[in-house]
Order: C-alpha cells, then sequence, then structure tokens
C-alpha cells in the first residue's frame, strides 16, 4: 500500500511562473489552494496516468479562473525570472547572470568576480528552468558570502556569548531563518542576504543564544534581549519583508 507523499514543481501562468506542492494522499478527490509559500494541489493516492493528467488538467484550469477573477492572487508567490544579461542584487554585490542551454544532463554554474553562468540541459522548459537557475543562484551566492558571514558570526559570539561554535553553513532554506544544531552548527539561510544587516546579525544573535538555551523560554528570550533590546523590531521586519527575500 503506498504511503502518502509529495513532490515539488513549478507552473507556468499568464502571469508568471509559480512554485507548486502536490500531495498524494488518502482522500476522494483532488483540491487546490493558493498557500503563502506555493500553489497547492492535493489528489488522492490511486490514481492511474490518465487520471493523473485528468486532475493535473482540472488544477489547470483552476488556477487560469483564480488567476482572471483575481489577477493579484497569485502575486506573493511570483518566481524572479532570469535572463541572460538579468542582474541580481544581494547587499551590496550586484551579479550579472549569464544563461547557456548546452549538450549536457544536468544543471551547472561559476562564478567568476561578479558574473555568475548558469548551465542547462538543452530543451528546458520555462517552470524548469527558473526553479534550475534559483538553484544554482543560491549556491553560488551562498559561496560568495560563506566567509563574510563566518566572520560576522565569530565576532558576534565573541562580543555576546564566548560560546564554542563547530560550523557555519549558509544553505538555501525556507522553512526557518536559521537553525543551531545540537552539535554546535549555526545554520543560515541565503534568503537571509537580502535583509539589512542589522536583522541578519539578529538572526545570528537569535541562533547563537540556543548555544546556552536550546528553546525558546524566558530565559532564552532574556539572552536575546540583554543583547539586542530593539530584537522585536527585527523580528517584524522580518515578517513584513520576507517573503520579498528570496532568489
Amino acid at each position: 500500500m503506498p504511503a502518502k507523499h509529495s513532490i515539488i514543481t513549478t507552473v507556468s501562468l499568464e502571469s508568471g511562473v509559480f512554485p507548486v506542492k502536490v500531495f498524494f494522499e488518502r482522500r476522494q478527490s483532488a483540491r487546490a489552494a493558493v498557500g503563502t509559500k506555493q500553489l497547492i494541489l492535493r489528489c488522492p493516492l490511486y490514481l492511474s496516468k490518465p487520471q493523473k493528467a485528468q486532475t493535473w488538467s482540472w488544477f489547470m484550469n483552476w488556477l487560469r479562473k483564480v488567476e482572471t477573477e483575481q489577477p493579484d492572487a497569485f502575486n506573493h508567490l511570483k518566481m524572479k525570472e532570469y535572463q541572460s544579461g538579468s542582474t541580481l542584487q544581494v547587499g551590496k554585490r550586484e551579479y550579472t547572470i549569464q544563461i547557456e542551454q548546452a549538450n549536457r544532463k544536468t544543471v551547472g554554474g561559476r562564478l567568476e568576480k561578479n558574473r555568475i553562468q548558469v548551465f542547462l540541459p538543452k530543451g528546458t522548459d520555462a517552470g524548469q528552468s527558473s526553479k534550475a537557475i534559483k538553484t544554482v543562484l543560491s549556491r553560488l551566492v551562498a559561496k560568495d558570502f560563506l566567509p563574510e558571514i563566518k566572520q560576522r558570526v565569530y565576532q558576534l559570539n565573541e562580543k555576546y556569548f564566548g560560546e564554542t561554535i563547530s560550523d557555519v553553513r549558509l544553505k538555501y532554506n525556507t522553512s526557518n531563518w536559521g537553525s543551531c544544531s545540537s552539535n554546535q552548527i549555526i545554520n543560515l539561510s541565503t534568503r537571509l542576504l537580502f535583509a539589512p544587516q542589522v536583522v541578519i546579525d539578529y538572526v545570528i544573535v537569535h541562533e547563537l543564544a540556543h548555544l546556552i538555551e536550546a528553546n525558546h523560554s524566558k530565559k532564552y528570550w532574556k539572552l536575546v534581549a540583554e543583547r539586542m533590546p530593539e530584537y522585536k523590531e527585527y523580528e517584524r521586519w522580518l515578517k513584513e519583508n520576507g517573503r520579498m527575500c528570496d532568489f
């Protein structure tokens, strides 16, 4: 008996390219929704290939109807579309993007100074391209920013905490802005690079405080407030502007 599962894909509509999460679960009929991070399609587990195609067709018709009746309904989900010559501003750095389709099976990329080259397999469609380019950009920008982010983490740790850090990692993540593992690894999302420096510093302090208190107790928040009294202002900034911080 198959277990429920999900896949992530993209869809191209009149107004742009959007992320979609498709759930296969124990249910009788399909259901569609506009989520906060992606479009959502919920399907029954047991579908034949023709039934899957029919369900996807129904989903596409539903999306087009919503798009027609509510033109702004998907605005918060729109994925950036890049072309050769496009620029990407991350903090004070500006990158020029070059996109090439080549005879290759996998997506790749290369960063040289302020130029990012993205290599796509020939025949990659618009939806797949957007997702692949975003992945390459995030990975290469993370590599470019990691040394200074590491330096900042160690500076703030020395200033406020003096705890042991095993490593600092920078990777694309939509579920949180950062985390602190049980083995003293500080993880930060590359999306954070689009935020003001004071907000980046707050998230770093937030995670460093977990080296002392691995929870969100009153004692934990006291640690944060003592080192950054205005932390609620930065949390509010992330809540109000976080969706704009992305590749």
